[in-house]
Order: structure tokens, then C-alpha cells, then sequence
């Protein structure tokens, strides 16, 4: 159970007291202290470390992080509402953040307030880390609505999948980042999703073949933006003319389409491209292109877009 003040001498700490009032919050370090000691003593914690700061240098931050891995879900619960009624509306002049690990490498956080359900969220949480091999898993409440963050996951869609099996309430935004040197795309959802748009979306995606999705980013239900590996330059137009019909991309439901054959790292023109299927906005791809790259992305866009 700690406390963490960033002042690095004993100068910058008295500048630190009294310059304080200069960041207009106001003192909340006996009440900070109050919060991380109360949770602190609740049965299912193992550990509370609170970091707090309200100065000019750091400015102002309260941040509570609490290990209850072995607790039960209800003992989270009470956790979560305990924090939130002792801080209440004291540290509104905050940059605030609160999280309760679940589980190894699984928390559930929140900003302002922690969710009111974190008994159940905590239990899902659990759940989806017995089901889903990865390396870290966040459920972020806010503001703006809740998130579930995967990382380094082996199967990324089925990582998808389990997320909006687990969740009675889904999430507004999924994010699942494969594990490295996994031969798996990268989804980045940003709104709610049912399991019929994922079905349907894992047809489209599987239609693909033999390229490979690199980047899906899904909204209202619909594939809105796609990396792909295609195999060769020659095999490149028709399977991009094959990813347009099976994404059944057109006006009004533009998908921003991007491909490249060989690895992204390589130093000079790159054979890719990109296009607004659909749409008029191609932007501008990133780097150098060959000649002929170059050429087949002019065709895709004049043959695709809208323009």
C-alpha cells in the first residue's frame, strides 16, 4: 500500500507545497490518502497503490490501482462502489483513474466513476480471460462509453467472438491486438456490434482468400476500413476486385480499402496502395510507391471510387 509523489529534491518539493494552489485544485491529499487506506482494509484486497499529485510541475492526477485477484466478485463490487462514494465529487479538478485487477493481467478501470455493475463486469471479465488466450485484457469504463482492450492474442477473431459472447451488454468499442508474430489481423471496433454483423463480417473476411486481412475496422456493424496482403503484384487486381464485391463496398458505404504484396518494413518504393472504394476520398498513401504500384492504384480508384 503506497503513496507516490513525483519530487525528484527536497527544493522541488517545497516549490512543489508552495506553488500548489497555482494548479486552482484544490489540497485533496489527506482524503486521497483516506480512500486508499479505507479500500485498502476491505476483505478481498491484496494490495492498494495510490498516486497522487497536485502540483505545477506534474499537475493534478488521482489514481488508484487495487489487486484483488483472488477476491470474489461481490467483494469487487462493494470495492468499486466504496471508491466511488468516498471520492464522490472531490477530486473533479483531477485527472482521475481507478482500476481493480481481476484477474492476472486482467483490469477493469474506469475514470470518473468505476461502472455500477462491477461485480458482474469483473465475473465476465474472468470469464473471457478463462476463454481467450492473451496477454493483457482491460474493460475501460467512461464518459464515452465502455471498451474492452485485447492484447497479444493468439486468434484475434475468435478473441471477437468471445467478447461478445461473454458481455450481456456489449461494449461500444472492441480493440484485439494479435500477439507478435501471429497470422492474424488486427480488429478495431468502434461501435456496438451484434453476433449476426460478426458472422456476417467473418464471411466477407474469409472471402478474402488467398489474401490475408492485416487491419479490420468495423462501424455500425460494417467493415469501414481493411488492410490486406495480397500474394503478388500480378495476382493484385483481381484479388482486390474480389475483396470489393465480397465487402459489397459502394456509394453511400465506402470502404477504405488498403493492400500491399511483400513486408511492410521494406526500405524504398513499396509495391501497395490505396483507395476509397466506393467513395472519393483516396487520401494519400504513405511512402513511395513502384511505378506499376502506383499505376494499379490509379486503376483501382478510377475503376471503384466515385470520383
Amino acid at each position: 500500500m503506497r503513496i507516490r509523489r513525483f519530487t525528484t529534491t527536497l527544493v522541488a518539493g517545497v516549490l512543489t507545497i508552495g506553488l500548489a494552489g497555482c494548479t486552482g485544485a484544490p489540497d485533496r491529499e489527506d482524503e486521497a490518502r483516506d480512500i486508499r487506506d479505507r479500500v485498502a482494509a476491505m476483505p478481498g484486497v491484496t494490495d492498494a497503490d495510490l498516486v497522487y499529485e497536485n502540483d505545477i510541475w506534474a499537475g493534478t492526477r488521482f489514481e488508484l490501482r487495487v489487486d484483488m485477484d483472488t477476491a470474489t466478485d461481490e467483494q469487487i463490487g462493494a470495492v468499486a462502489d466504496e471508491i466511488d462514494h468516498k471520492r464522490g465529487d472531490e477530486f473533479a479538478d483531477f485527472d482521475q483513474r481507478a482500476e481493480i485487477n481481476v484477474a492476472r493481467w486482467t483490469t477493469l478501470a474506469g475514470g470518473e466513476r468505476l461502472p455500477d455493475d462491477a461485480a458482474r463486469i469483473a465475473a465476465q471479465l474472468r470469464r473471457l480471460r478463462a476463454d481467450v488466450q492473451a496477454d493483457t485484457i482491460r474493460y475501460g469504463a467512461g464518459t464515452d462509453g465502455s471498451s474492452v482492450r485485447v492484447d497479444g492474442a493468439t486468434a484475434t477473431s475468435e478473441a471477437v467472438d468471445a467478447v461478445l459472447q461473454v458481455f450481456t451488454d456489449p461494449p461500444d468499442t472492441i480493440e484485439v491486438a494479435p500477439d507478435e508474430g501471429a497470422d492474424a489481423p488486427f480488429w478495431a471496433v468502434r461501435s456496438r456490434m451484434s453476433i449476426a454483423d460478426k458472422q456476417r463480417i467473418d464471411g466477407q473476411l474469409a472471402a478474402l482468400a488467398p489474401a490475408q486481412p492485416g487491419y479490420v475496422t468495423v462501424l455500425d456493424g460494417r467493415v469501414v476500413h481493411l488492410t490486406m496482403g495480397v500474394t503478388s503484384p500480378a495476382a493484385a487486381y483481381q484479388e482486390i476486385a474480389h475483396a470489393v464485391r465480397a465487402l459489397d463496398a459502394r456509394r453511400g458505404e465506402p470502404v477504405d480499402l488498403s493492400w500491399a504484396a511483400g513486408p511492410a518494413g521494406t526500405k524504398g518504393p513499396r509495391w501497395a496502395g490505396s483507395a476509397e472504394i466506393g467513395g472519393c476520398d483516396h487520401g494519400s498513401h504513405m511512402g513511395e510507391l513502384l511505378p506499376d504500384a502506383q499505376a494499379l492504384q490509379q486503376r483501382i480508384r478510377d475503376e471503384f471510387g466515385s470520383c
